[in-house]
């Protein structure tokens, strides 16, 4: 890109009036004069072309057709609105099935609008035509003006919303302004505005009740954060508030085992308070049958705990679905339980209590070199063209001080280290997995560029870079090597690298090709940090016992540029070819050719080819066999149809031999391409798209654990990795949609898988665990964005991990999958009879089926659960295809040909239709929510 086409194409956006959320930037600037001009229709429509700030400076307003200004319909919503948030709620319920669902809702579809890249501070002077103001509008990051404001701490300017009509339950990414607020809270430094504008919400009318995607009652996120005055609020008000102490989330926690889990004491003591009866409350378990003390224990949080004994001294003895009481349950993570606490825990004998010593922190790696790395023009709401999905916000959310999820209260203890400075990767680092050529290929076109804000180049037509890109990437690269010396060195147990450019695409060459017709692209990555920082582990700490290192990489996307370094530890042989034709002349490797061409034009022409033999170790020969690399990610067709392919192609399911596979024997190769002699270990699970209208919600996720629990666990347990580096991309998550729609994950997955690697790290490396940035790019929404809470969990459980020493146990996972199975079975039989129940209420007959529980009569075209796939899915339906990918054509066998989704849609249709009528017939409840 010149500059000059870069200066013109600024200037045509400069001085061409487009339009943009005007009251959404004057709600995140508090500007309430700007807000009542845009909102006052009247006021508009008599002024003219009237200032925004008076004296103070003008914002110049082409008014146009005065009368048709601003907040049309106040005491309403527009049509598309209502059916967006009605798909949302929709979706939303079809997940929401009864409290043994692991998953949530889906957000509706984002409105596109077109506008300008110019800031804020330009914007005030160009001169723009005024439109209708929608209060209850979505701008491009998916939020209405009430959650801008909420985000922005602006009290005022949310007083104004609502008295202009703004929608008080209107949602945004799944959560409610109320919802919002709570996480905006989550900083202390917000902790009064979060308290001011809950009760500011509330007194205009928000429903205490409503749950936000992860099924959180506004009362959850006051306990998960110790928001003790916000809970105290909540729990004072009249009505169904009182109710929320025994709604379930997701995995079953009401809210009193959310502050026991985080250890908030103070606002456990309102909980309680607040219960009818107290003892029954108390003994209330999850999914898992875990109680509030068993998590209190479980995370070592003693003052916690000693409220509830304090309460109920009988907790102690009470037994999860596992049959572990709350004391064994601390036992086993290796906590040293305070003495006071021990007879009270059953854990009287000295041999009960281990001394596991001082925790270690997780040490959180985040240099602000990082936000340099420029891909686009700075993004501001309602650009005239969509940012790359890769790009600064994605940092912005998780790191900045003010509204960053990684500041929040719970990551700002004693169990979290931060290092705002990295290191530049030195030279030869960086040359253990990249060629010369290619490293200095980065840095020069980096520096061909002039360090402005809107000059950008690019590698290909996805991966683009500014000035300062290649510093970032060296910062971003040191900052993984200084994670592994801190880890050695035992001042932290684990730790997480906040940094960008991403690297897993990134080859040895940067772009890795599938076949040799094949372009392939970088997919934004520069320099592969993961695995620079693999090699750098096993080259310079070999002498203090790091020999076998793997890296698990879950991300979305086949870690290709990962896998090619790794193949690159054994020597393998590359054809080059060049043919000369006149003056031009065409290369390649693996013998492209352009004889035809040639040919053709009647010109002179010559060929020749070369071998050369590409071998990049790290350390010695041991490479291939002490080098593991996991990769599990979406593969196949962009589509149900299997039109195109989903990038980068690569990484069909592998299993490599891994020598003392369960038994102590070497389990062979399974797999195309694995299991080879001589061959590196590289295990690839490339799993397939799902069709969600003829599978229960969820099946992908299940395919997804279930590859987890068979595949990748047990042989990296079998491994016995000195070391564990992850390839942490969160792109797989539910409402990212540059997944097109592959594994479906939520937060609580990213936890899960963290938790089990980090068990994994317990039992052979000393809980030694470096986990890199990747993917992920649903940052819409801030701190309440898919994006941040996905990180947020993986951190988590990072963090968890330091304070517990629970190591790797297959009988664990064979329990839990059971339990899982069980689970998902009730669920179906539940769904089942719903949906037959509903369709004789439709008058669709029932044809066949017979009679259920409590007879309810069965439709026999709705599937057995059996038969159907889903969450918790039996283990020999995993056979023949350990790897977890499976076939479209297997998933989709015994489906019965339902459309759930569909089916449940026209279900609320036709029970809102009922309730309307008033026609007597009997009421089909809501699905079950606790």
């Amino acid at each position: 890109m010149s500059d000059e086409s870069s200066a013109a194409s600024s200037d045509d956006m400069r001085y061409t009036p487009r339009r943009r959320y005007h009251l959404h930037d004057a709600a995140e600037r508090g500007d309430l004069e700007i807000m009542r001009r845009l909102i006052d229709v009247k006021s508009l429509g008599e002024g003219g072309n009237q200032g925004g700030k008076g004296e103070e400076g003008s914002v110049n307003m082409d008014v146009g057709t005065q009368g048709a200004a601003a907040a049309e319909g106040e005491e309403g919503k527009d049509e598309k609105g209502e059916e967006e948030e009605e798909e949302e709620e929709e979706e939303e319920e079809v997940d929401s099935e009864d409290d043994e669902s692991y998953h949530g809702g889906e957000e509706g579809e984002e409105e596109d609008e077109e506008d300008d890249d110019i800031d804020d501070e330009e914007m005030m002077v160009v001169p723009m035509p005024v439109q209708a103001v929608d209060v209850n509008e979505k701008d491009n990051f998916n939020c209405t003006p009430l959650h801008v404001a909420v985000q922005a701490r602006q009290l005022e300017a949310m007083r104004l919303l609502l008295d202009s009509g703004a929608r008080v339950n209107k949602k945004s990414e799944g959560s409610t302004p109320l919802h919002t607020a709570l996480a905006v809270g989550s900083l202390s430094q917000h902790r009064a505005f979060a308290l001011a504008a809950v009760q500011l919400l509330v007194e205009r009318g928000a429903d205490v009740t409503l749950r936000d995607d992860c099924h959180h009652t506004p009362l959850h996120l006051a306990a998960f954060h110790g928001l003790t005055e916000c809970a105290k609020f909540l729990l004072s008000e009249q009505g169904r508030a009182a109710e929320c102490l025994e709604v379930k989330d997701r995995i079953g926690c009401r809210p009193m085992h959310l502050a026991a889990h985080q250890g908030h004491a103070a606002t456990l003591q309102v909980l309680l308070a607040g219960c009818t009866d107290v003892s029954s409350a108390c003994k209330v378990g999850d999914l898992r049958g875990m109680t509030p003390l068993h998590y209190a224990c479980q995370n070592a949080c003693w003052d916690a705990s000693g409220v509830l004994l304090d309460q109920e001294p009988a907790l102690a003895k009470s037994k999860d679905k596992q049959q572990v009481t709350p004391g064994q349950v601390a036992k086993r993570a290796g906590h040293a339980v305070p003495q006071a606490l021990q007879a009270a825990l059953g854990l009287s004998d000295a041999t009960d209590t281990p001394a596991s010593g001082a925790p270690v922190a997780t040490l959180l790696v985040a240099d602000p070199t990082c936000l340099e790395h420029r891909t686009c023009a700075p993004i501001v709401r309602a650009t005239f063209c969509d940012p790359p999905p890769e790009n600064v916000n994605r940092l912005k959310v998780l790191l900045d001080p003010d509204t960053g999820v990684l500041h929040a209260d719970e990551f700002a203890t004693a169990g979290v280290e931060w290092c705002r400075e990295a290191p530049e990767a030195p030279l030869a680092d960086l040359l253990r997995v990249h060629d010369y050529d290619y490293v200095r290929r980065i840095q020069r076109v980096c520096a061909s560029l002039p360090d402005e804000s809107h000059s950008i180049g690019h590698l290909d037509g996805d991966t683009a870079v500014s000035r300062a890109s290649w510093l970032a990437a060296l910062r971003a690269a040191g900052a993984t090597c200084l994670a592994v010396d801190r880890v050695m060195a035992g001042a932290n147990r684990n730790a997480f690298c906040a940094v960008r450019p991403p690297g897993h695409h990134a080859g040895s060459r940067g772009v890795v090709k599938c076949d040799p017709e094949d372009h392939g692209s970088h997919g934004f990555c520069l320099l592969n940090n993961v695995a620079i920082a693999a090699a750098y582990a096993r080259h310079l700490y070999r002498q203090q016992g790091i020999r076998r290192v793997a890296i698990v990489d879950f991300d979305v996307h086949h870690g290709n540029g990962t896998e090619e370094i790794i193949e690159n530890l054994v020597p393998r042989e590359e054809t080059f070819s060049f043919a000369q034709v006149g003056d031009s002349v065409s290369s390649g490797s693996h013998g492209q050719d352009s004889h035809a061409s040639r040919k053709a034009m009647g010109l002179p022409w010559c060929e020749a080819s070369f071998r050369a033999t590409k071998y990049k170790p790290w350390l010695d020969e041991k490479d291939k066999e002490e080098v593991l690399f996991v990769s599990v990610h979406g593969h196949g067709g962009r589509d149900l149809r299997g039109l195109g392919t989903f990038y980068p192609g690569s990484g069909q399911t592998r299993v490599p031999t891994i020598k003392g596979m369960a038994t102590g024997k070497t389990e062979e190769g399974e797999g195309e391409g694995g299991g080879k002699e001589g061959e590196t270990l590289v295990l690839d699970v490339g799993m397939g798209l799902v069709d969600s209208a003829e599978t229960v919600p969820g099946t992908s996720r299940v395919e997804w654990r279930t590859a987890m629990r068979k595949t990748v666990l047990p042989r990296l347990a079998a491994f016995k990795p000195d070391m564990v580096f992850i390839s942490a991309g969160f792109d797989a998550h539910r409402k990212d949609s540059i997944n097109m729609g592959y594994l479906g994950l939520i937060e609580e997955d990213y936890a899960w898988i963290t938790r089990h690697l980090v068990r994994v790290a317990n039992t052979f490396c000393e809980g030694r665990v470096v986990s890199v940035l990747e993917g992920g790019y649903r940052i819409e929404g801030g701190v309440i964005s898919a994006f941040a809470r996905s990180v947020a969990a993986h951190v988590r459980s990072l963090v968890e991990g330091t304070r517990h020493r629970e190591g790797w146990s297959e009988e664990d996972l064979a329990w839990e999958e059971g339990l899982e199975r069980r689970q998902q079975e009730n669920r179906i039989k539940k769904m089942q009879e719903r949906m037959a129940g509903m369709m004789g209420l439709l008058g669709n007959g029932v044809e066949g089926g017979g009679e259920g529980e409590n007879g309810t009569p069965v439709a026999s075209n709705v599937p057995a659960a059996a038969d159907v796939k889903g969450e918790g899915s039996a283990p020999e339906e995993a056979k023949g295809d350990e790897g977890g990918g499976g076939g479209r054509r297997k998933r989709r066998a015994a489906s019965g040909n339902v459309d759930y989704v569909a089916l449940m849609k026209k279900m609320k249709e036709e029970e809102a239709r009922l309730k309307a009528e008033k026609a007597g017939v009997e009421q089909i409840s809501a699905p079950d929510s606790t």
